[in-house]
């Protein structure tokens, strides 16, 4: 995924608004670290960062490093389920910010939708500034020579998302949607207000409609998310997509030292991007993030390309002798185990795999605390998003 040109995009179009002033790289830099430090702890509202130096560095570096997380998920969407969408689908994105989740979409769509003729955008924030610099940018990317972005119509409204009846009467402006996107929102409101918004958002999809939400991979968000998957299915409300195989409970929920969440490796992030990234001492090859891609309960459930009973959500560990994975499923969360003497062509997979990965473990009995790999286990392992390497695994 060649993200230069929207790279350049975002720069000239953070000139165009604040002038060359924004080369100071010592500016940015702190701007960055200082935003750092709040996305990678659970933060208070007392600790918010704002004005053009915050504001440039969401653009110039964070908005970048968010565009993959939407391609990973709506990657993983088209690989399991037969996703509809029209020629000229219709997005909304809340609390767009800079337009990462926008962006990722965007050129997601350019690479994957071969009927697509143009898109019809819609993108609600409180940050004013910050959707102009979204809206500039996109004009520029577009007129790009090397563009990966399709010919996309974008209307944009600054709107508080606490404002109920405000924002109600946003989201239906220009509903049904195909696509409605929410990252890094939830973790900024109070948990019954992001449930409100969540069932919101649902109402405004088209019957074969998803609404992908992405939030950090804290432990505090990715519980929340959990807990909030739960309180929608128990309301009948929605159906669950990703990441999960099944639509029952979460079962992570009563294990408090567990979340599931993304964990992948990005090999080549645009020039400037790398270039700060090492000013600023930052890994901006990691992308991690929790994330849920939900239909509305009325109507059928996409269908499946396939299924697999078992999802990966635990780091492999540094075992003497063994490997073991955290495994998510209809049955619950379970600690699977192979012994490496034990190791053979048929079960190799599950040896190699990694978080994120679905596992089908040829009928392993789930009822006992552990499940234990064989020499006659007959193990596939599948990459649902097949994009970019996961986090390292001490076992291959």
């Amino acid at each position: 995924m060649d993200l230069e040109p929207l790279e350049e995009a975002l720069w000239a179009a953070a000139e165009r608004r604040f002038g060359a002033g924004v080369r100071c790289q010592r500016d940015l830099v702190r701007a960055i670290k200082a935003q750092s430090a709040r996305y990678t702890r659970q933060h208070d509202d007392d600790k918010k960062l704002s004005g053009p130096t915050s504001l440039l560095a969401r653009a110039l570096f964070f908005t970048l490093a968010d565009v993959p997380k939407p391609v990973i998920a709506l990657e993983e969407l088209m690989s399991r389920y037969q996703l509809v969408l029209p020629p000229r689908p219709r997005i909304l994105d809340v609390g767009a910010g800079c337009g990462a989740m926008s962006f990722g979409t965007l050129i997601w769509l350019q690479q994957h939708h071969n009927a697509l003729k143009s898109v019809e955008l819609y993108a609600l924030d409180r940050d004013h500034e910050a959707l102009a610099l979204m809206t500039e940018a996109l004009d520029l990317a577009q007129k790009e020579e090397r563009s990966t972005l399709p010919a996309t119509k974008l209307e944009v409204s600054r709107i508080a998302l606490d404002r109920r009846g405000a924002t109600k009467r946003a989201l239906a402006h220009k509903a049904p949607y195909d696509l409605v996107l929410a990252g890094t929102v939830l973790n900024e409101l109070p948990p019954r207000e992001s449930a409100a918004l969540v069932r919101q958002l649902l109402r405004q999809l088209t019957p074969q409609g998803v609404l992908l939400i992405t939030e950090p991979a804290l432990k505090e968000c990715t519980r929340a998310l959990h807990g909030l998957r739960n309180e929608l299915i128990v309301a009948g409300t929605c159906h669950v997509l990703l990441p999960c195989t099944h639509g029952g409970p979460c079962p992570l929920v009563a294990h408090e030292d567990h979340w599931c969440h993304e964990s992948r490796i990005w090999p080549m992030p645009p020039p400037r991007m790398r270039q700060i990234a090492a000013a600023c001492g930052l890994r901006r090859r990691d992308i991690k993030f929790s994330f849920l891609a939900l239909q509305r309960a009325e109507g059928p459930m996409l269908k499946r390309h396939y299924t697999m009973p078992w999802r990966v959500v635990g780091s492999p560990g540094r075992l003497k002798g063994r490997a073991e994975r955290w495994i998510c499923g209809p049955l619950g969360l379970h600690r699977a185990r192979g012994l490496e003497r034990h190791r053979r062509a048929g079960n190799e997979s599950f040896f190699t795999s990694r978080r994120g990965e679905l596992l089908d473990l040829g009928g392993s009995d789930a009822h006992q605390e552990r499940l234990l790999i064989t020499d006659e286990t007959r193990v596939e392992a599948r990459d649902p998003a097949r994009l970019w390497a996961h986090e390292h695994n001490p076992s291959t």
